[in-house]
């Protein structure tokens, strides 16, 4: 995350690609909003940061979980639930600029 926030606050574009969790994705958003604050202070038009939420892999382990575990859920269900973590996000995101 120090990386990111470097890259972003000297004017480096970053694509973080290894989310699966709002939390994750949340902790990028927030670094990236802290890198072009200073960029900002600094005279540096800020780095475009792009935090990707990896909702196939998410799904992916949610369907090997259930599998495992006999939980009885379908796999519609889990594909919902990748996208149940991308609104979320989204939402956050929103409500905080």
């Amino acid at each position: 995350m120090d990386v990111l926030e470097e890259c972003v606050a000297t004017g480096i574009a970053i694509t973080s690609t290894v989310n699966f969790t709002v939390p994750q994705v949340m902790a990028v958003g927030e670094r990236c909003c802290q890198g072009a604050e200073r960029a900002k202070r600094n005279g540096i038009t800020p780095g475009q940061c792009f935090a990707v939420l990896m909702v196939g892999r998410l799904d992916d382990y949610l369907l090997e979980v259930a599998r495992d575990t006999g939980a009885k859920v379908n796999e519609s269900d889990i594909r919902w639930s990748g996208v149940a973590v991308v609104k979320r996000a989204v939402t956050l995101f929103r409500e905080r600029g």
